[in-house]
């Protein structure tokens, strides 16, 4: 009498059963498959803005060197158009009639490029005469001093190159090591900008050393990617090959090394 039956349910339990174990592998099909695509998906995102990090990094160092150049060009521009305007304000005579000596002109345009500091301090103005005197440089024991045979630590006479500016009346970059400040046990690369200024036959330039300009670039770009976010809680990290932090979401770690730390699955972080 309930033989039918008992079948029936052992048929209906053993079909629900594979029904419902169905669904739970398609759910964890579905499961897993929104899982990578997710995981793919902002695999891509991340790359993506890596790229875009690295090519803007790839792409300011490529143009650093001439973003420098005209940097310190416009520098020079800058002092000789101050000489100029001091020069023909001072030319002019006095509320008397009397005229300037040239060594008061002279003396004018030293006094207002002096005192000019720029790129965090380390800027400055100097000039040269057409002998190789320098008449004009914020180390004063330099002043007066003729350098027309000073070789630097690679044995390149730049003052000369300084000499033919003023000789052809022109103006031209160039590339010499120098010391920093009054410290002469040291020199580094220098690149500077030499403009010719006729009113008294002499050149004004100025210079930017390599490796300051470098690590402000370095300053600037770290800067730069640490304001960058992936999503919400997606940052970019920037780590040197020997393993320090240089830019990080967690400002504890900027400066550490973190060469031997792992994550919880034992793989290395760097």
């Amino acid at each position: 009498k309930y033989g039918a039956i008992i079948v029936v349910i052992i048929f209906a339990t053993f079909t629900t059963f594979l029904f419902l174990n169905q669904q739970e592998e398609d759910f964890k099909k579905e499961l897993h498959f929104i899982t990578n695509t997710y995981l793919e998906r902002n695999k891509q995102r991340v790359k993506e803005e890596t790229d875009e990090v690295y090519n803007f990094i790839v792409s300011e160092r490529t143009t650093a060197e001439k973003k420098l150049k005209e940097q310190i060009k416009n520098r020079v521009y800058e002092a000789h158009d101050i000489a100029t305007n001091i020069f023909n304000h001072e030319s002019k005579p006095d509320i008397d009639g009397n005229l300037h000596s040239s060594e008061h002109i002279f003396n004018s345009i030293k006094y207002a490029l002096g005192p000019i500091r720029f790129n965090n301090g380390r800027g400055y103005f100097f000039i040269d005469d057409i002998k190789g005197n320098k008449v004009l440089h914020p180390i004063k024991s330099l002043e007066g001093k003729n350098l027309l045979e000073f070789k630097d630590s690679n044995g390149y006479q730049f003052v000369k190159n300084i000499v033919k500016t003023i000789q052809n009346k022109t103006e031209t970059f160039d590339s010499y090591y120098w010391y920093k400040g009054t410290d002469t046990s040291k020199s580094y690369e220098k690149i500077s900008f030499y403009k010719y200024f006729e009113p008294f036959n002499v050149a004004i330039a100025t210079g930017e050393y390599i490796d300051d300009f470098e690590n402000d670039l370095k300053i600037k770009l770290i800067n730069r990617i640490q304001n960058v976010k992936i999503g919400q809680n997606g940052y970019i990290f920037v780590a040197s090959t020997d393993g320090v932090v240089l830019s990080h979401l967690n400002k504890d770690f900027i400066g550490t090394n973190r060469i031997n730390v792992k994550n919880p699955n034992g793989k290395y972080i760097l």
